[in-house]
């Protein structure tokens, strides 16, 4: 039985991209850029052939001052240039540019938000039905002889589970308590 509103969020990397220009001596901008483009590849798709389990999702930044505003606003409108750069210009799905709004509109979204928070910063993103997609990668796994020896389960047991590596660990960045 399927969990009946369970969303996640499918957004392009939106963090990676701040990394991408925060100074840094760690010297991984490039590889958190492809991550971004890759991610904002995969969310154009997901919401092009997948659009009975996905949706856009405009996603709102509260502000305090309208400097700051601007400063996010830079910030996404740079990100939805790499979507229009990495997206398919035959996709039926176009993203909106980001917009600046403010404080009744601001209010009207968020009626419980902080007066402090004057300005909103609006950028669409992509939400997904996870509990429907598990449920068609598991039926799309079952169907016959779709691929020898892929099973379906809803309980399984681990009879042995090898920790990775620190190494590894750092490389995948899994919590250091696995």
């Amino acid at each position: 039985m399927c969990i009946r509103d369970s969303f996640k969020i499918v957004h392009g990397g939106i963090r990676y991209l701040q990394q991408v220009f925060e100074f840094s001596l760690q010297g991984d901008r490039y590889e958190k850029f492809n991550l971004v483009l890759e991610a904002l590849r995969e969310r154009s798709y997901m919401v092009e052939n997948a659009g009975y389990m996905t949706s856009v999702l405009p996603t709102i930044i509260p502000v305090s001052n309208f400097i700051m505003a601007g400063y996010y606003y830079i910030g996404v409108l740079v990100y939805h240039g790499i979507y229009w750069f990495a997206s398919d210009p035959l996709s039926s799905i176009k993203f909106q540019l980001p917009k600046i709004i403010g404080t009744e509109e601001l209010q009207s979204h968020f009626p419980k938000l902080s007066k402090e928070f004057k300005y909103g910063v609006i950028y669409p993103d992509g939400m997904m039905n996870d509990s429907r997609m598990n449920l068609d990668i598991l039926l799309t796994a079952t169907i016959d002889k779709y691929r020898e020896g892929l099973v379906g389960a809803n309980i399984l047991n681990c009879l042995l589970y090898t920790s990775p590596s620190p190494r590894d660990r750092q490389k995948s960045r899994m919590p250091s308590s696995a």
